[in-house]
């Protein structure tokens, strides 16, 4: 019966403890709080996440579980894989913004966890490769293309977000859609630009 709860109960603690940790970062945000928030007995909390480390990997699991969820909705919504390049990679600097400034330095103190943050910005780049693939077989992009390395550049900047380097969040926001643009219309044919521009 515990167990049955434990499960149910698992989406609203990852929830929660992500919120915490969006707001106050790592160090503050106390299993505790996050125990006492839920109202969730200390046998159970504790026998589920008995350290700090296996609480935030579950929390990570599930945040990449949704980001690769919202990944398939937005792809599903959006007719140009141009536009979807676009609002990926704004969603993603944006995304890796709403956590506290602290998060990213005080997350490596957790290999495991900081590992996850790193297979999430993997998943975005598998993400462009295949959606800029997409585009060179529409004619969108020139066949020469490198696929890899644009991919791989628009990571660039959310792992950089990761090592701790920040921006004022009004002047990321300008600067990432202006560059993402740019970038595209680089590798272009003729029709893409139409269509990123239109």
């Amino acid at each position: 019966m515990i167990e049955i709860m434990i499960i149910m109960d698992m989406e609203q603690v990852c929830d929660i403890t992500i919120a915490l940790l969006r707001h106050q970062g790592v160090r503050a945000t106390r299993m505790e709080d996050v125990r006492v928030f839920l109202d969730l007995s200390k046998d159970m909390f504790y026998r589920t996440f008995p350290d700090k480390e296996t609480l935030l990997l579950k929390c990570m699991q599930n945040e990449i579980r949704k980001e690769e969820e919202i990944i398939e909705r937005l792809c599903l919504r959006l007719e140009s894989p141009l536009m979807f390049i676009i609002k990926l990679y704004s969603h993603s600097v944006r995304y890796f913004y709403s956590f506290h400034v602290s998060f990213f330095r005080e997350l490596k103190k957790y290999p495991k966890c900081y590992a996850e943050l790193s297979r999430l910005i993997a998943i975005w780049r598998m993400k462009y490769n295949e959606i800029l693939g997409l585009c060179i077989r529409k004619g969108l992009c020139k066949p020469d293309c490198d696929t890899f390395l644009f991919s791989t550049f628009l990571c660039i900047r959310i792992t950089e977000i990761k090592e701790g380097i920040i921006i004022k969040k009004e002047l990321e926001q300008s600067i990432s859609d202006f560059v993402i643009r740019t970038m595209l219309c680089g590798c272009c044919t003729y029709e893409g630009r139409k269509m990123l521009m239109g």
